[in-house]
């Protein structure tokens, strides 16, 4: 996002823009889950090791992202018969 005075302003990247008007879907991920093994998906990233205090048959250990959220972008077409 950019902004020009006080109004912000959406810029897609070139992947996904087009000379087409067509509607463009966000998709926000936030990344607060703690994961017993990593994970190394793109968008459910866990990979940053967390140490915990083991209670009985908790894991010492657990995996988080690294980032706190994750964006999905794609745009949509439609065709009518």
């Amino acid at each position: 996002m950019q902004s020009s005075g006080n109004t912000p302003e959406y810029v897609p990247v070139t992947e996904i823009s087009s000379d087409a008007a067509r509607p463009i879907s966000l998709i926000f991920l936030a990344n607060r889950a703690f994961y017993a093994s990593p994970v190394n998906d793109t968008w459910f990233n866990a990979t940053q090791p967390l140490p915990r205090s083991a209670g009985g048959s908790e894991p010492s250990l657990y995996y988080l992202s690294p980032v706190p959220g994750s964006v999905l972008g794609c745009t949509e077409q439609a065709q009518i018969w």
